[in-house]
């Protein structure tokens, strides 16, 4: 009997245990714990999207496009047969990469960065053959922060009205080299751009920067634009969408070790630039579109629903090189380069890019710049104007499927 009486009491026991557990105050606790885990997730699922979004586009062109290279209004080199710069992010991050105590999000992007331009042959520049001349690699990282106080702040700016910014800031390294292991002078004293060695053992970047979304009204006229191999699909823009960032930064070639440096043969005659400032800005049209299926009858169907869908985008690069000891030409006759020389520690370009009907990654592009200190590897010492037109990849779609 007393056992009975004794497991009556346990099971009492245990309702009120658990009435104690989910009792109101609780439950409210636990919802909104449940609601704040939802609210993260979105913004860390909005972040590193948009920081894949933002990721530079890997870009080539070819010999048959108009693609120069021109120093002193002379033409540098022949066309390239092939002029690649890919840098494609492999994204490491989504709903869970954050911090419920801190507030902070993270994204970081894997970037396996390769240069290669193939020459054609040009004997008065001193080639001698169709290959690829000493060629960049660039393997390093970008990590992405922020904030969940500067993550989708609303303001209302005079002359365009209500945009959402989002503020972020940028750690990267990387490392630069041409897998050459010859002398880096010939014997005349200039630097030996054929096979030459080039390498620096990591370089580090610093950056802030902030992502601006305005969202126009519903359109009332809808524009339809047929959809390719399909007749009787439409699509329809039902919103206009624009996107507009900005990044500024700091790069660093430290000098650590002999190991870790820049070249030390560039660097005991600075020749080569070991700060920059770099800056970054971009304009992105990705309106909201709808798709429609149309029957013989007139009828339409609703086949696709995007949240917003990326035409085109306009992106400048600048960058200044701030070191106070820079000198140029052999070393046998180095020239001291001043801070105000312009000509030789900046380099610009402008970049618009065209998505491929029909493609989620990939795009035509124009570009125009001007280089001072041409960043391909041992060619930081010419000075080019150049053009290009091609194709141009990455992730260009807004939200993940």
């Amino acid at each position: 009997m007393k056992t009975i009486y004794f497991s009556l009491l346990l099971v009492l026991l245990s309702f009120q245990t658990q009435a104690n557990i989910f009792s109101p105050i609780t439950r409210d606790s636990f919802i909104l714990d449940l609601v704040q885990e939802k609210s993260n997730r979105s913004i860390s699922n909005d972040f590193h999207s948009t920081m894949l979004h933002l990721a530079e586009p890997s870009t080539v062109s070819t010999g048959i496009t108009p693609d120069r290279y021109i120093r002193n209004g002379v033409e540098q080199k022949r066309p390239f047969i092939i002029n690649l710069d890919s840098k494609f992010p492999i994204a490491l991050a989504g709903k869970n990469l954050y911090s419920r105590r801190s507030g902070l999000f993270f994204s970081f992007h894997a970037i396996p960065q390769y240069q290669a331009r193939i020459f054609r042959d040009d004997p008065i520049q001193g080639d001698s053959s169709r290959s690829v001349r000493t060629p960049s690699y660039i393997p390093g990282g970008n990590l992405f922060i922020t904030h969940k106080k500067w993550w989708g702040k609303e303001l209302n700016l005079k002359k365009i009205g209500p945009v959402k910014q989002h503020l972020f800031a940028m750690f990267r390294g990387f490392h630069h080299s041409n897998g050459q292991d010859q002398k880096e002078f010939k014997e005349d004293g200039t630097i030996n751009t054929y096979n030459g060695n080039f390498g620096e053992g990591i370089v580090f970047e610093m950056a802030l920067g902030a992502y601006y979304t305005k969202v126009g009204g519903q359109i009332d006229s809808l524009k339809r634009r047929r959809i390719l191999f399909h007749p009787r699909k439409f699509q329809y823009t039902t919103q206009k969408q624009y996107n507009a960032y900005w990044r500024l930064g700091y790069e660093h070639h430290p000098k650590i070790t002999e190991r870790i440096t820049t070249n030390l043969a560039f660097d005991q005659y600075d020749l080569l630039g070991r700060n920059l400032i770099r800056f970054q800005a971009g304009f992105i049209s990705c309106p909201k579109t709808k798709e429609y299926a149309f029957h013989k009858d007139g009828s339409k169907v609703l086949t696709n629903s995007y949240e917003a869908k990326e035409r085109w985008r306009l992106v400048f690069n600048a960058s200044y090189i701030s070191d106070r000891k820079l000198n140029s030409g052999p070393i046998t006759d180095l020239k001291p380069i001043g801070l105000g020389n312009l000509g030789k520690r900046v380099n610009l370009d402008l970049t618009f890019y065209k998505k491929a009907y029909g493609s989620k990654h990939a795009a035509w592009f124009a570009q125009v710049g001007y280089h001072g200190s041409d960043p391909y590897n041992m060619y930081f010492q010419q000075s080019v104007l150049f053009y290009r037109i091609g194709l141009a990849w990455s992730p260009f779609k807004i939200k993940p499927l």
